[in-house]
């Protein structure tokens, strides 16, 4: 997963200077930030501030002179690829690396979740949030409705045959939200 950031300065004048920061789902917001900051920001031709040189932090290097480097301010995200999650071009770096984790260790019932049901919520509530409500990914609807009946009845094996599970699953979405992504793949999701 990744996102092309690109320079405010030089998109102001008419020039499209960034770069592609790869595999953010593997990195802290202070390391994509550190990472824009050098590829894209100090590389800038469109220059307005100094700022500390990130090789030496300020210290003085071959690359700067006395610990400063001129470089742009101001970045935004031009482009992404993050499996279907949807940003703006002025998302938060947190919640941009929580998704992009997020969405790789949760596969598309997160994917689902979030584009959905997620609303209001900080990128440190996400992973609890989505936790509590996702139910799981069945076959069909059927096969959601019968686990979810015989979770809390029993019945004997020879009355299994008379009971209506697509019909029962019609009443079970009433309380509940769920996704048929075709393919065998319904997720299901609870109510907070």
């Amino acid at each position: 997963m990744r996102i092309y950031v690109a320079c405010l300065a030089a998109y102001n004048a008419g020039i499209l200077h960034g770069a592609w920061i790869e595999d953010i789902h593997t990195k802290t917001p202070e390391e994509v930030q550190e990472e824009i900051t050098r590829r894209v920001l100090v590389t800038s031709p469109e220059p307005n501030v100094v700022i500390p040189c990130p090789e030496c932090d300020g210290e003085d290097c071959d690359s700067c002179q006395g610990g400063q480097v001129s470089a742009s301010e101001e970045w935004t995200i031009h482009a992404y690829e993050l499996e279907g999650i949807k940003i703006d071009e002025f998302a938060d770096l947190e919640e941009v690396c929580t998704l992009a984790a997020l969405v790789k260790e949760h596969g598309e019932a997160f994917l689902h979740w979030y584009n959905d049901l997620c609303c209001g919520l900080l990128p440190d509530e996400y992973e609890n949030a989505f936790q509590e409500t996702y139910c799981g990914c069945y076959k069909s609807e059927e096969d959601w409705a019968y686990e979810y009946f015989n979770m809390y009845h029993e019945i004997p094996s020879h009355l299994q045959n008379y009971i209506d599970y697509g019909a029962y699953a019609r009443e079970l979405k009433v309380d509940h939200y769920t996704v048929d992504a075709g393919d065998k793949e319904y997720y299901v999701y609870c109510p907070r």
